[in-house]
């Protein structure tokens, strides 16, 4: 700490003290003989910063969230305080982002339950604000008067809004209601106890380079910062509190630094050999940032006298005899260590998600290849946001993959996400995988950890899971996922709702209030939480996809006789969903359903009922399959007869191979079933799809593929939609029509406008419509059906 003697007050509430400059700042007071009220939430501050100081008697921690309601001072504590600092808030990228909500309202409630508590005591009231303030500025250096760049509903607006509101809050308690008030605004400040996971640059640096990884560097590097040792910042805070100065006044080192330059010291500093990685620039970062700290020289007579190598050193010595296990931890209030056993396309989403919603997270995967791509922040199948999901985990130090499943030790929660196919030769599901992972898993269970089933199971195995989860003193809740390919991140995060699957008596809402803390945000944001039952919660997901297929079955088979009779499908399936009863939902007439789920799930509900004995209750299961798998024969009766009656010698263009738009996912695909069917009739099938080519060529090589579609079109007797990709359903017909060499249109999905289409010339067939007349649905329809393709799960 600086020579400068610290100003002395008598007590003084610190919000946010036990945060990286709180816990500085109350150490500090301590030491010039203020007595100290630490309030803070540990959302993103930790107990860890100020364990040394909880024996002193001046010193009080109180955990307390200062937005539900007044800022308490403890049990029976004096209230003579007569300086409140106000540093609370979420300050890291990391955290903001991760708490939008919570970052608004700090900044506004906390902000004001904070000033009233200065107001009632007499005292003085400083507010920590930040350089955030000035936005990417357009003025260099920043003076107080400069009013800011600032995008307001930019991914940062949350921290600059919330601070820019608390300054005007602060400076309407003085003129208002005559409270001392004053605002200090924070320039990047570094030092010990910074978490080595928040996202700033200094501990990211730091922690990377101490891990043999390479520093990550934002854009090109030259963006520039201006940073300050925490020990010169918490002299000037001080300072600035006994002053009675109003402010805003800046606080920071004017030495100015590029990124790169601040890499090239840290690597230095640390002896690192890892170098360093570009990476894209974040929305609305600065490009520059200095302060102009004329104010508080010469109010203050106060400037940052810590060099910057100096500070570094320091800093890099924190981290080394640090272990940082407990600076990587997750950032939450209910943050915790979690493992995911199975990263397949659950147990990858599941896992990125778990680090978003603040865990400490290690994935677990028996296949190393993929475990090296999720490492490397890719992902190994095509899923939307999944890439940004697993880059953030990954550089916020929340998420990790290994095939080594001693890697769990340590983790109180596993969830359990492996695949449960179809077993060869029969509908019944595959366990074996299953099986294997709980065994892996068992030898490290301690006391009181939590097995999370996810994976979807035939009823009646969850409970021989639970058997010999408990025979290890833990305990069991079945979770299934409801996740929707294309969908699967949002699905996660914003889920409908969440089933848990529980013993009975007190250990079962044990259980269950352990993975309400795991889910506490969901939780608290409102999510419908059924718990239930373990047979309940297996049934949920089954229950829920044998209804889907019999949904999309069902008008897949009113299909047909709108075939024969003369009816439009689609025009049937809209009066239908007026019908509140049944709604519009699922009821796309097209290809049918495909997938890794619901073939292969009501297939085995099928087998497991019959394994019961009571098999009749869900015979019509094989009949909604069959159902499924008419449509395909139908589509392709509807492709011969757009060529002329023959498939032979046919160029027929396939759009699609995935099982839905969205995902690259080729199981029982009915695109490449059709393209199967297309290819054995006699036609030159070429397919073509977004995402899904790779995987396709890979499980279908008897099939021509391209990835270009203009080429996929090009010389084309036939096209059919197969699946309803966007960029498909809104092709140019005049353009496409200039590429093939009939203009015949074959439309599965029932997806396209076909009035464009026949107006430049093409002849446009759907499943389940009359030949050469396609009719809309529903109020305002333009031709096309207002009924979404069913997104088969």
């Amino acid at each position: 700490m600086s020579e400068r003697p610290a100003p002395t007050f008598h007590r003084a509430v610190v919000t946010g003290g036990a945060g990286f400059v709180g816990s500085h700042v109350c150490e500090a007071l301590l030491r010039a003989g203020t007595a100290v009220v630490c309030v803070d939430d540990l959302s993103s501050g930790a107990a860890a910063n100020v364990a040394h100081l909880v024996g002193d008697p001046g010193f009080d921690l109180v955990r307390a969230d200062i937005t539900q309601g007044p800022v308490p001072l403890g049990e029976g504590a004096p209230r003579d305080v007569d300086l409140v600092l106000h540093l609370a808030s979420p300050a890291s990228p990391v955290d903001y982002l991760e708490r939008p909500i919570e970052t608004l309202d700090v900044g506004s409630v906390g902000t004001r339950h904070a000033l009233e508590l200065a107001q009632s005591c007499g005292a003085r009231f400083v507010l920590a604000s930040t350089s955030e303030v000035y936005g990417d500025p357009e003025t260099h250096p920043q003076r107080e008067d400069y009013w800011g760049h600032v995008n307001p509903v930019g991914p940062r607006s949350v921290y600059d809004e919330a601070k820019r509101f608390s300054e005007a809050l602060t400076t309407a308690f003085r003129g208002d209601r005559g409270v001392d008030t004053g605002i200090v605004r924070i320039f990047n400040t570094y030092g010990p106890r910074m978490r080595g996971n928040d996202g700033r640059m200094v501990p990211t640096f730091v922690r990377q380079a101490l891990a043999g990884e390479p520093l990550t560097v934002a854009g090109d590097g030259s963006q520039t910062r201006s940073v300050c040792y925490v020990d010169d910042l918490v002299e000037g805070i001080l300072a600035f509190a006994a002053s009675g100065h109003t402010g805003p006044m800046n606080l920071g080192n004017p030495e100015e630094l590029s990124v790169a330059e601040v890499a090239r010291d840290v690597l230095a500093a640390t002896g690192s050999t890892a170098g360093t990685r570009y990476v894209d620039l974040p929305q609305d970062d600065p490009v520059r940032r200095r302060p102009d700290v004329s104010l508080a020289r010469e109010v203050l007579g106060w400037r940052a006298r810590t060099p910057w190598r100096e500070g570094l050193a320091r800093t890099v010595e924190w981290f080394r005899e640090h272990d940082d296990t407990d600076a990587a931890a997750p950032a939450g209030p209910h943050g915790r260590r979690v493992s995911v056993i199975g990263c397949g396309y659950l147990g990858a989403v599941h896992a990125a998600s778990l680090a978003r919603l603040g865990h400490d997270v290690v994935g677990i995967d028996v296949d190393e290849a993929r475990v090296a791509t999720l490492s490397a922040g890719r992902a190994p199948f095509y899923e939307p946001e999944l890439v940004e999901l697993l880059d953030e985990g990954r550089r916020a130090g929340r998420l990790r993959f290994s095939s080594d499943t001693t890697d769990v030790q340590g983790c109180d929660v596993h969830f359990v996400c492996v695949g449960t196919p179809q077993r060869a030769g029969s509908g019944e599901a595959d366990l074996r995988h299953l099986d294997e992972a709980v065994e892996c898993l068992l030898p490290h269970l301690r006391a009181g950890d939590l097995v999370v089933g996810k994976s979807t199971v035939p009823v009646g195995t969850a409970p021989r899971v639970a058997d010999r989860v408990r025979a290890r003193g833990a305990d069991l809740v079945w979770n299934p996922e409801f996740l929707r390919e294309g969908h699967a991140v949002a699905d996660t995060l914003r889920p409908d709702r969440l089933v848990y699957g529980v013993g009975t008596g007190d250990a079962g809402r044990a259980a269950a209030a352990r993975l309400d803390a795991v889910y506490a945000p969901l939780v608290e944001s409102g999510v419908p939480r059924v718990v239930t039952d373990l047979a309940t919660a297996e049934l949920a997901k089954v229950a829920a996809n044998a209804f889907l297929a019999t949904k999309i079955s069902f008008v897949n088979a009113m299909a047909e006789v709108c075939e024969t009779s003369g009816g439009d499908a689609v025009a049937l399936a809209g009066t239908m969903a007026y019908d509140p009863r049944i709604g519009g939902q699922y009821l796309g007439v097209g290809l049918g359903f495909g997938g890794g789920c619901l073939p292969k799930d009501i297939r085995a509900f099928l087998a497991r009922a019959r394994e019961l004995g009571i098999g009749p209750a869900v015979e019509f299961l094989e009949h909604v399959d069959a159902i499924n798998d008419r449509a395909c024969t139908r589509a392709v009766a509807r492709v011969r007869r757009a060529c002329g009656g023959t498939l032979a010698g046919a160029r027929v263009t396939v759009l699609g191979a995935a099982f839905k738009p969205e995902s690259d996912d080729v199981r029982s695909s009915p695109a490449l079933e059709l393209a199967e069917r297309l290819a054995e009739g006699g036609a030159r099938a070429v397919v073509t799809d977004p995402q899904a080519v790779a995987h396709a060529q890979e499980h279908h090589p008897a099939l021509g593929f391209q990835v270009d579609v203009d080429e996929a079109l090009r010389a084309a007797d036939v096209v059919v939609l197969a699946t309803a990709w966007e960029e498909y359903v809104r092709l140019d017909p005049y353009r496409a029509g200039e590429l093939v060499r009939h203009r015949r249109l074959v439309d599965t999905r029932n997806a396209v406008d076909p009035g464009p289409w026949r107006a430049a010339g093409w002849s446009v067939d759907g499943l389940g419509r009359p030949t050469g007349q396609i009719s809309g649905v529903g109020p305002g329809s333009t031709g096309a059906s207002s009924l979404a393709p069913p997104p088969a799960l």
